[in-house]
Order: structure tokens, then C-alpha cells, then sequence
């Protein structure tokens, strides 16, 4: 959100700062005759120059890190300025002033003018730009973990499990145990380890694993799971519980007790890239559904973009028949 209060007093700072520094020989000369055109044009630039940067070289360019094309951009516009800056001296300010003054150094009012303050305003639309960014990227963070947090936990997955772990002690199945010891990892995972900003790659798998696992418990035949992790999973970290909206959209959409449903997890690390795939079946009568999917997925883009920036791709893809996600994540 832009404060206009700071930007108000900055433009009053820059814009007063000739009026109120020392009476040198250039600000007297031009307090007479082309003064208020003179002030005119240099203020022009400034404030040009100044939302150039704010608005657009430094966000399209600095932040994103294309270092060459911004360093190319700043020499332009600073020529572009200077040339304005020149024609304008030639064809309003320089009739007006002293012959003998133009002889001694017909540049100089304008470089005392205009350099000083161009760089100032260079590095204030800079450190302004990078105040609100990190504001920005705070706020950003703090609506994450919140959205993190409400999700770490679902209660009609946990209350199907339950149910699920109830029926398997009523028949004292033999997998009664091993179910118990899944959701309390689950659940530590989910509350204690996760909090962090970043774990280790193995042990998110080791919770996704975990997770689908105990989706299976309350799957038919007429479902059938596909879940592999290829490569090396050891020595790497990403942030908790990032994969898990696309896994609960494919169980939440994709699993049918009347058709026949596929759902294939591909997790794929090659050379510090991690790559996601996750494919299900429609089923028609969840098609109303759709609009939490889309909150689910625009929530899990706003936190690929605060943390990966441009060093991710998400593919979606949606068919009649099928819906495909395909994240690939540059570590």
C-alpha cells in the first residue's frame, strides 16, 4: 500500500531543497528572469524519474532480477533527462542569462541543478520500493501461515480416520495399530515440525506418504492410487506441508464409490529440481465443488510466489475427464 503522507513530504523535501540551501552563484542567477521555468522542468524530471523507477523499472526489473536490463534502462532514462534538460537550457534558459556566465560554463547550471537530485531520487524510489516490498512480503508470509495452519488439520479428514481406525478395532484387524501410529506422525508432523519455514524434503515425503496412506483405508475398489518418489529425497529442504492442497484436491474430487477412478502421485527429484505431478478423475456429481478447489490453488500460488518468486512453473490443466497439475520447483 503506498503512503502517500511520505511521499508528500519527500516531494516537499526535494522540491524546496534548492530554495533553502546556500545562496551560491547558480541559485542566484536562477532566481531571476527563467527561474520559475527552469524549476518547472527540473521538478518535471524529478517527479518522472522518480515513479519511473517506483512504478516500474524497479518492480518489472531489480526484483525480479533482471540486473542487466535495469542497469540498461537507468543509463537511457538518464540520457533521455539530460537531453531534455540540454534542449530545454538552449531554448528557454540560456536567452535569459548573462552572456559572460554562459561563456564561463554554459553546463553548469544544469548539472548543479539536476545531478545532485537525480541521485537522490534514484536511491529514495529505491529504498521506498524496498520498504514496501518487504511490508508486503510480511503480510504475505502472515496470511500464508494463517492459511497454513487452518489446513494443517482437517477435520473431516481426521473424523474420517477416526472412523475409519474405530471400524478397524472393532474387527481387531491387525492394522488397527499401524493406522494409530500413521495419524499421531501425521499429527506431530503437522503441528510441530511444519512450523518452520523449511524441512527436509524426506520428511515431507514421509508425511505425504503417511497422508495418502491413510486416505486408502476408506477407498474402494472402484479407486485405485498410483504414489512413487523418484531420486533422492536426502540433503534438501522446502517448505512444510507445500504439495498437500494439490494431494487433498485429487482425494476430495477424485474418489467415487460408483465409477471407476484413477489418482496418480509422481514426486521426481532431479539435479535440486523437484518435480510434482498430480492427476485424478472427475467425478461428475462434484463438479460443485469447484469454486473452493480454485480458493485452494490461487492460495498455494500466492505462497509459490512469495517463496520461489520466478524459480517455479504450475501447469493445471483440466479436461472432461481428468484434472492435471504439474509443479516443477527450482531449489
Amino acid at each position: 500500500m503506498v503512503n502517500i503522507g511520505l511521499h508528500v513530504v519527500l516531494w516537499i523535501l526535494f522540491l524546496t531543497l534548492p530554495i533553502l540551501a546556500l545562496p551560491t552563484l547558480q541559485e542566484r542567477i536562477l532566481t531571476r528572469n527563467c527561474s520559475i521555468l527552469n524549476y518547472l522542468a527540473i521538478s518535471s524530471t524529478l517527479i518522472f524519474y522518480f515513479y519511473f523507477n517506483y512504478n516500474w523499472a524497479i518492480p518489472k526489473y531489480y526484483f525480479k532480477q533482471k540486473y542487466w536490463a535495469f542497469i540498461s534502462t537507468q543509463i537511457i532514462v538518464t540520457i533521455a533527462v539530460y537531453l531534455f534538460m540540454i534542449v530545454f537550457s538552449k531554448l528557454v534558459t540560456a536567452p535569459c542569462l548573462p552572456a559572460v556566465y554562459l561563456r564561463e560554463n554554459p553546463m553548469k547550471v544544469l548539472h548543479f541543478a539536476i545531478l545532485p537530485r537525480h541521485i537522490l531520487v534514484f536511491f529514495s524510489s529505491f529504498l521506498i520500493c524496498m520498504n514496501e516490498r518487504i511490508k508486503s512480503i510480511d503480510t504475505e508470509k502472515t496470511k500464508a501461515n494463517l492459511q497454513l495452519l487452518r489446513t494443517q488439520i482437517n477435520p473431516h479428514f481426521l473424523f474420517n480416520v477416526l472412523n475409519t481406525i474405530y471400524g478397524q478395532a472393532i474387527i481387531k484387524s491387525e492394522h488397527t495399530a499401524d493406522s494409530i501410529a500413521k495419524l499421531s506422525d501425521l499429527m506431530r508432523y503437522s503441528l510441530v515440525e511444519a512450523n518452520g519455514s523449511k524441512v527436509n524434503l524426506d520428511k515431507e515425503m514421509a508425511y505425504l506418504e503417511n497422508y495418502i496412506t491413510l486416505q486408502k483405508l476408506r477407498l474402494t475398489e472402484k479407486t485405485k492410487v498410483d504414489f512413487q518418489i523418484k531420486g533422492d529425497t536426502k540433503n534438501l529442504m522446502i517448505p512444510p506441508m507445500l504439495f498437500i492442497p494439490f494431494i487433498e484436491n485429487a482425494f476430495k474430487y477424485g474418489v467415487s464409490n460408483e465409477v471407476f477412478t484413477t489418482i496418480k502421485i509422481l514426486v521426481e527429484i532431479v539435479d535440486r529440481k523437484i518435480a510434482l505431478l498430480v492427476e485424478n478423475s472427475k467425478v461428475p456429481n462434484k463438479s460443485k465443488v469447484a469454486v473452493s478447489h480454485q480458493i485452494g490453488i490461487k492460495n498455494v500460488k500466492n505462497r509459490l510466489d512469495l517463496i520461489y518468486d520466478n524459480q517455479y512453473t504450475l501447469n493445471i490443466k483440466e479436461t472432461a475427464t481428468h484434472y492435471n497439475v504439474q509443479l516443477l520447483i527450482s531449489l
